[in-house]
């Protein structure tokens, strides 16, 4: 029997208000404003992510461990350079390791270390140290783990891939936005077990 837990809100050109209704009344659906007693909000870091987050679920925790990290290797890659892979990874694996074990704070006083002791390649070091020191507070990692909560995002991202790139983005096809849209909302339900109720409801 199919276990369905996932709830989806999907929005292709139809802008971030939009989508920030469709993703409330989702959310509501799944029982955030009755039935959950913690919410966790997993994004990218995007600032417009966390204005939404903020307004529509105030209360919520949010993590995400896989974005930090590639900020961090994007940071090193900036440094050593594409090719430098093995430079790379001895620079971001103990600062990743630190994430990891909550020590963000740590991180931020290293990264400005790092600035100082390389002043031509400054630039993206200082940038990841702003993007760290204004979000410690959706870096609390042990924590979250400890309160058994996702800290990356690859949910989000696999279901990205099978609901809309497995049927967009095969070879040869081109979409208007609101048969994208249409095709998106279909395979919706299906994956998220709404398929008969949906189709019983058109009927009636």
């Amino acid at each position: 029997m199919p276990y369905y837990k996932k709830r989806f809100a999907t929005s292709i050109g139809k802008g971030v208000e939009h989508f920030a209704q469709l993703l409330k009344r989702v959310a509501a659906e799944a029982g955030s404003s009755m039935r959950a007693q913690t919410i966790v909000f997993i994004s990218d870091g995007a600032d417009w992510l966390d204005h939404m987050r903020e307004r529509l679920f105030p209360v919520s925790a949010h993590s995400g461990l896989v974005h930090a990290s590639e900020h961090l290797w994007n940071c090193g890659k900036a440094i050593f350079g594409e090719n430098e892979t093995a430079s790379v990874r001895e620079w971001v694996e103990p600062l990743r390791e630190m994430l990891w074990n909550g020590m963000a704070e740590a991180v931020c006083e290293r990264l400005l270390f790092e600035a100082k002791r390389r002043p031509r390649v400054q630039t993206p070091i200082i940038e990841l140290h702003n993007y760290y020191k204004s979000r410690l507070d959706k870096m609390r990692y042990p924590h979250f783990r400890r309160m058994g909560f996702f800290i990356g995002s690859g949910a989000v991202e696999s279901a990205h891939k099978y609901l809309v790139q497995a049927r967009l983005k095969q070879a040869g096809m081109k979409w208007t936005i609101d048969g994208a849209s249409a095709i998106i909302r279909l395979r919706q339900m299906l994956y998220d077990g709404s398929w008969d109720r949906q189709w019983g409801r058109s009927a009636a």
